[in-house]
C-alpha cells in the first residue's frame, strides 16, 4: 500500500511494529506519534511526523544513532535509564529539558575524564567524587571503586585514631565485603557475608562511621590510616 493512503493510524502502527513498540524511538519521536494519533498536531508536527514514518518505513531511523541530546556516545530509553557506548551509567526522569540537558554535558564530561585516565566508566564510578579526582597512576583505583564505608574510634585524650575500619566488596557475586581492621594489636582482615552485617557490627561497637562520598586526599588519609599497602588491599577485594 502507498503511503499517500495510509491513514495517521497506520503509519503510527507501522512505526511501533518497527521500532518495537517503540522503545527503539527517542522519547521525542515517542512523544511526535502519539500527538498525532491524537490529532494535537500543527502543520509543522505533521510534516515531522511525515518525515519520521519515512524514516522508519525506510531503515533509516534503525540504522542511524540517536544520540541524547545530540551527546556523542550517550544514548537514553524509554525508561529514562542512560547509557555510554551501551552501557548503562544513570537513570534521568527531568521535566524540563534545558536542566536534562544541562546535566547530560556534565556527566558526559565525566565519562570522557575518566576514559582519559583508563578508568572503567559505570554508575558507580562517575557518581564517586574520588574516583574522578583521582590521578591515572593511583595506586588505589579498585579500592575506590569498591569501598562501602569507614569507621572510626579516636582516643580518649587528643585527635589520634585509636581504631580505624574500612569496608569493601569483595568481586564476585555473592562474595560478601572484607573488613580492613587496624587498632593497637595491628591490622586485620576479616569476611563478612553482607555490607550491612559489617556495618551494623561496626557501629554496634560505638565506632564513628564517616561521610560516604569523600574526595580523592581524604580517601588516600583514610586508606593510609589503614595501614596496609595497595597490593594488599587489591589481593583482599579479589578474593586472592
Amino acid at each position: 500500500m502507498e503511503s499517500a493512503q495510509l491513514t495517521v493510524a497506520d503509519k503510527a502502527i507501522e512505526i511501533l511494529r518497527q521500532t518495537r513498540d517503540g522503545d527503539t524511538l527517542e522519547p521525542r519521536d515517542l512523544k511526535l506519534v502519539e500527538m498525532a494519533v491524537n490529532n494535537f498536531l500543527n502543520e509543522e508536527g505533521k510534516q515531522a511526523f511525515e518525515t519520521l514514518f519515512s524514516s522508519v518505513a525506510s531503515g533509516v531511523y534503525a540504522s542511524t544513532p540517536h544520540w541524547f541530546h545530540g551527546i556523542e556516545n550517550m544514548t537514553r530509553d524509554q525508561q529514562g535509564y542512560v547509557y555510554w557506548k551501551g552501557k548503562q551509567i544513570e537513570h534521568y526522569s527531568h521535566s524540563d529539558p534545558s536542566e536534562s540537558r544541562r546535566d547530560a554535558l556534565e556527566l558526559a564530561e565525566r565519562c570522557r575524564a575518566l576514559e582519559v585516565k583508563g578508568f572503567p566508566v559505570s554508575g558507580s564510578t562517575l557518581m564517586r567524587t574520588c574516583v574522578i579526582e583521582a590521578p591515572a597512576d593511583t595506586p588505589w583505583l579498585l579500592a575506590l571503586q569498591r569501598y562501602y564505608c569507614f569507621f572510626e574510634r579516636a582516643q580518649e585524650v587528643g585527635p589520634s585514631i585509636s581504631e580505624f575500619h574500612g569496608i569493601f566488596y569483595r568481586i564476585g557475586a555473592d562474595s560478601g565485603v572484607v573488613v580492613v581492621s587496624r587498632n593497637a594489636e595491628g591490622v586485620q582482615m576479616s569476611h563478612k557475608e553482607s555490607a550491612y552485617d559489617a556495618f551494623h557490627e561496626l557501629q554496634g561497637r560505638g565506632l564513628k562511621s564517616l561521610p560516604v562520598d569523600p574526595d580523592y586526599e581524604e580517601m588516600c588519609r583514610r586508606l593510609t590510616l589503614m595501614a596496609v599497602t595497595p597490593a594488599a588491599l587489591e589481593a583482599a577485594i579479589s578474593g586472592a
